[in-house]
């Protein structure tokens, strides 16, 4: 698909949208069948590499608020891709934890994500490591921006 916008009328946010659009798009297409969705999933990323995760945590690092993020865990609790376990230094905290299911279907996204974004960048004049400094270079200014407004 050819897009024919005129590069002066076109913003970074549009082009963003487009692009996360599509990759939610495959994204959805692999979880079809597992019983959660695309926000879910980040969560088992955001595990996937750790012995565990406060949520406190995994609300900050989803910018998401903590009732929301409360039913996404329940949801993958009941569906055993998680676990929690009660802090023994503090009660109130849950540590959360994937389990060997929501391993396999972490890794299961990591690999279809990987094979998607090569292909993508067989197309690109630079390399997807420079692309990735470039989209976090462009956040951080965003962000500092933001504050200074």
């Amino acid at each position: 698909m050819e897009y024919s916008f005129k590069k002066e009328n076109l913003s970074m946010t549009f082009l963003f949208s487009i692009y996360i659009k599509l990759q939610n798009n495959a994204y959805n297409k692999l979880l079809e069948n597992t019983g959660i969705h695309i926000k879910q999933a980040m969560i088992l990323l955001i595990l996937k590499n750790k012995e565990y995760v406060y949520q406190k945590e995994i609300s900050e690092i989803l910018n998401m608020d903590r009732g929301l993020l409360t039913r996404y865990i329940r949801k993958l609790e009941d569906h055993q891709y998680i676990e929690r376990i009660e802090d023994d230094e503090n009660r109130r905290q849950n540590k959360i934890r994937i389990t060997k299911k929501g391993n396999e279907l972490a890794n299961l996204l990591k690999k279809e994500e990987r094979e998607r974004e090569e292909a993508i960048m067989e197309h690109s004049p630079i390399s997807r490591e420079e692309l990735i400094d470039y989209l976090l270079k462009i956040i951080e200014i965003s962000k500092e921006y933001d504050e200074g407004k």
